[in-house]
């Protein structure tokens, strides 16, 4: 069973990751990509498109990556893309977005073993209707009302 919740990616892994590419300039690719992803000045269609760049160099970067690289890689990604696509603006997006979001996640998840392809292949299930997936369902269904004062983020499992 993997899980989302704070502090659960390493970001010290994930630059490494991007910084040991040699003959790319992937480390600045990545805080391009960050950076469009938590801006909030940037437009939805930026954001998606970034998210659709993001995994394009995840799945790049897979191949050659050891377990706590790819760990770190997916954790980030997959929390970028649940931020993307459960807005209330992801139902409008392209067919083309939709399914060049599908065929990363899909590659990604061929690359993968355990619970990160899991987490990939979850995903893939949910881009066309993401509030209509059971897990999605399941997680609003159950989960308890945590005030600010607890400090406490609700966790995302993915079963």
């Amino acid at each position: 069973m993997a899980s989302f919740g704070k502090g659960m990616w390493n970001a010290g892994c994930l630059e490494t990751a991007f910084s040991s590419c040699k003959g790319k300039p992937v480390l600045a690719v990545y805080k391009g990509l960050e950076h469009a992803l938590t801006d909030p000045n940037k437009q939805y269609r930026d954001k998606v498109n970034a998210l659709l760049s993001a995994w394009e160099h995840v799945c790049a970067l897979l191949q050659n990556s050891t377990a706590e690289v790819k760990n770190s890689m997916i954790q980030w990604i997959v929390r970028h893309t649940l931020n993307v696509v459960l807005r209330k603006q992801w139902p409008g997006s392209s067919r083309a977005t939709k399914t060049h979001l599908i065929v990363s996640l899909k590659r990604c998840s061929s690359l993968l073993t355990g619970s990160n392809a899991h987490m990939c292949h979850i995903l893939s299930e949910m881009v066309n209707k993401p509030w209509a997936h059971p897990l999605l369902r399941k997680v609003m269904e159950e989960s308890e009302c945590i005030t600010e004062e607890e400090g406490e983020h609700p966790e995302l499992k993915l079963t």
